[in-house]
């Protein structure tokens, strides 16, 4: 087989030797799988090995020491990561709850309500009143929808959006502004 002169194989052989002058300090052989640098391999192991002999004691155990530490604050730091990407998920999962709670609190806000969004507009949304004064479920006129902080077109507005403003105008006022559907 013929070994391949490109820079990425170069720079793996590189790669290679400098793990395994690196082991070598510490006493750990290696032996590299592929064939394509299969001599600068060998030769980078002897060199390592040959530098390891020449290694004292205390610098490899101090060097060992070292990368043992850092090895152990890099699993500190995943750690710590994975514990605040989980911690974020959580914290994100009790706002969508609370979020689907209070829509759900407002989806229809009560029984009352939808009996009133039913009498109304028969739930649709979307409807306006033959005189075009009248619109959305809850049949606000402009003005009734500003006063709960609408704006714009309350039969374009989203379902969600109607069953909020009609929770507030009905805590505001009760079944009043309703005086038909809601008696």
């Amino acid at each position: 087989m013929q070994q391949s002169d490109t820079p990425r194989s170069r720079t793996k052989a590189m790669l290679g030797g400098a793990l395994a002058a690196g082991l070598a300090v510490t006493g750990i052989s290696v032996a590299f799988a592929e064939d394509d640098d299969a001599a600068a391999n060998v030769e980078a192991i002897q060199v390592a090995e040959a530098r390891a002999e020449d290694t004292p004691d205390a610098q490899r155990d101090a060097w060992m020491t070292q990368v043992g530490e850092y090895v152990e604050q890099d699993q500190l730091n995943r750690y710590a990561l994975a514990v605040y990407d989980n911690l974020v998920k959580w914290n994100e999962a009790a706002e969508y709850a609370e979020a689907v709670n209070a829509a759900q609190s407002y989806a229809g806000g009560s029984s009352t309500l939808a009996a009133i969004r039913a009498c109304e507009s028969g739930g649709d949304y979307g409807a306006v009143s033959s005189s075009g004064t009248y619109r959305g479920a809850y049949q606000f006129d402009y003005a009734t929808w500003q006063s709960v902080g609408g704006s714009g077109d309350p039969a374009a507005a989203s379902p969600a959006e109607q069953d909020m403003r009609a929770q507030m105008l009905y805590e505001q006022s009760g079944s009043s502004p309703w005086p038909v559907c809601g008696s």
